[in-house]
């Protein structure tokens, strides 16, 4: 029985883990369910078997994506810090990794910001505010018992913080992407909208004026110089970032 379950959660793991690398090279909508039964050389009624539908398999996988980020604010969250504590560093968890994995975070960047995959993000913002709304109330509730936070809608606020941190993502991404300037100017662009959301941050929480602190100016320098020196590089470069990552 045991060997069945281990050999069960193997194959599906591989169905998933190819499913990505297709979705992230081709798009969901150009990737035929076909290309992957074809890419691992199974049966049609195999792949069936694990998922109902192209759909299920993208579900599965969003959720195995969502879970390896949220179990990083885990112990944030369980940690003896001040509410306001775990706040900034709930959001600053994320630039550290950028920080530390700028190759990758240009190549995740460049791929999960194509059109034809538009629904993968959707798909990913969607299961982030399911998995990571709870972690964010549970630490507004902590801060409203200390005092430090005035909402009085604790219950919402991982929605709303998560929803205006995707708008706020989704217009950086695109000057990163698009905006034909130098870098100087696109950090103080980036620098400007990171402002505007720690400040809707603070003021949606009742938080102390200058209590919220998520980002680092300087980081957003490092990050632009870099993201804009590797639009230049040939795709070699980013296969070779995705070797060293293990990504798709």
């Amino acid at each position: 029985m045991t060997r069945e379950i281990k050999e069960h959660g193997i194959r599906k793991n591989e169905i998933i883990n190819t499913a990505r690398n297709l979705f992230f090279q081709k798009g969901y909508d150009a990737t035929p369910i076909q290309d992957i039964i074809d890419a691992l050389g199974i049966a049609k009624g195999t792949l069936y078997h694990y998922f109902k539908s192209k759909d299920d398999l993208l579900d599965s996988l969003v959720d195995q994506i969502m879970t390896e980020m949220s179990l990083r604010l885990q112990p944030i969250a369980a940690s003896k810090k001040s509410a306001i504590e775990k706040i900034n560093e709930i959001f600053r968890t994320g630039a550290a990794y950028k920080m530390k994995n700028l190759d990758a975070f240009v190549v995740i960047v460049k791929t999960l910001y194509r059109d034809e995959n538009q629904i993968l993000r959707d798909r990913m913002f969607q299961r982030s505010i399911q998995k990571n709304s709870p972690v964010i109330t549970e630490i507004v509730n902590q801060g409203i018992k200390a005092g430090v936070f005035t909402t009085s809608f604790p219950e919402y606020m991982g929605e709303v913080m998560i929803n205006l941190g995707r708008s706020i993502n989704e217009a950086i991404c695109h000057t990163l992407l698009h905006e034909k300037t130098d870098a100087k100017t696109m950090s103080a662009l980036m620098i400007k909208r990171m402002a505007m959301y720690q400040d809707m941050i603070e003021r949606i929480l009742g938080a102390p004026e200058g209590s919220i602190k998520i980002y680092d100016g300087g980081d957003f320098e490092k990050i632009v110089k870099h993201f804009l020196d590797a639009l230049h590089k040939d795709d070699d470069t980013d296969n070779n970032t995705k070797k060293r990552y293990k990504m798709w």
